[in-house]
């Protein structure tokens, strides 16, 4: 799918018949910004913070509230991505999506 950037597109992922979204990543228009601020006041401290991003470099950030199926991707505290999922723990989030996580 097309994004705002066009190196890195929208993701959905589905599942079955039903076609029940599965994963979803949304590029964030970096003309109209979202700030890291925004986010913490509607979701509160992230379970976990991870840094490093193999498209968006070693200062990147990414948030993760895998319990309620969410995370995003951050840079100069502006968010980036933003993706919903299926609730999971830490590490199955990692294994499943993190291919752009710097390890």
């Amino acid at each position: 799918m097309s994004s705002h950037v066009p190196a890195r597109p929208d993701i959905i992922i589905v599942r079955g018949d039903e076609q029940d979204d599965v994963f979803n990543r949304s590029v964030s228009n970096p003309e109209t910004p979202i700030f890291v601020k925004d986010y913490l006041e509607i979701l509160g401290q992230p379970a976990k913070i991870i840094k490093g991003s193999k498209f968006y470099g070693p200062e990147a950030e990414w948030y993760l509230y895998t319990q309620s199926g969410k995370a995003f991707v951050t840079k100069n505290d502006q968010v980036l991505e933003v993706h919903v999922f299926s609730s999971m723990n830490e590490n199955e989030y990692i294994d499943k999506y993190g291919d752009d996580l710097l390890r």
